[in-house]
């Protein structure tokens, strides 16, 4: 302290972590799963984010708007202590071109959209 002027200043809003974390992101969609498939989606992992890393696993329910897509571990998605994210696991039980996914976290709700891609369908670039 010199000149009465601090020497350790915050950069921004992101140095000061107030209460617990909050969901911010629930990425990417569309996304894509194979009729069948059990795992991430494809071409990117469907994933959950929060604010800011917690000391302690944190866990956001993600659940299906059609038995089309089942979520993994009953739709318990752990992001692990120290992250800020963790890929959504999931099953292609039947083709269906929109299926809606929603993930929460205390009030905080985030939705997605993913399509299962049939098991006799020919993925294609559009």
């Amino acid at each position: 302290y010199k000149n009465n002027l601090n020497k350790l200043e915050q950069r921004g809003p992101a140095d000061i972590i107030e209460g617990p974390a909050i969901l911010t992101g629930f990425s990417p969609s569309p996304a894509f799963i194979f009729q069948g498939q059990t795992g991430p989606t494809v071409p990117t992992a469907l994933s959950v984010s929060i604010s800011h890393a917690e000391t302690a696993d944190v866990t956001v329910t993600v659940v299906s708007d059609s038995a089309d897509v089942t979520v993994a571990n009953g739709g318990a998605v752990v992001i692990p202590m120290g992250a800020v994210s963790a890929p959504v696991t999931l099953t292609g039980v039947t083709a269906n071109p929109a299926v809606t996914l929603t993930a929460t976290l205390g009030t905080a709700m985030k939705t997605a959209t993913v399509r299962v891609v049939g098991a006799t369908e020919v993925p294609k670039l559009v």
